[in-house]
């Protein structure tokens, strides 16, 4: 599902299945891959973002990048580059499944 929705809104898709930094937990990973991708890029992306792969799409057909970027201009400081979701539970601050930075 992934996959056809990245190819119905032209984004390049990135997947990784190890993790690249074995002396922590493996949710730290998604910091030095989002870094590894955006530096193999030809040019710096408008926004990278990190999608854990349990989150499910409900509304394919909305692009993420048309969701995320009123939340960049509505929630966060104009310099933010990195905007992550509140959680529901109490005891963390941050859910980090989804990850966008610009």
């Amino acid at each position: 599902r992934l996959r056809a929705y990245c190819e119905r809104h032209g984004y390049a898709l990135r997947l990784a299945s190890h993790s690249f930094d074995p002396s922590r937990h493996p949710s730290w990973s998604r910091i030095p891959f989002l870094l590894k991708v955006m530096a193999e890029e030809p040019a710096p992306p408008d926004l990278t973002v990190w999608i854990d792969d349990d989150i499910f799409i409900s509304s394919p057909e909305r692009a993420i990048a048309a969701l995320i970027a009123p939340y960049f201009a509505r929630r966060c400081d104009p310099r933010a580059v990195v905007a992550v979701a509140e959680d529901a539970v109490s005891y963390t601050p941050f859910n980090a499944g989804v990850l966008a930075v610009r």
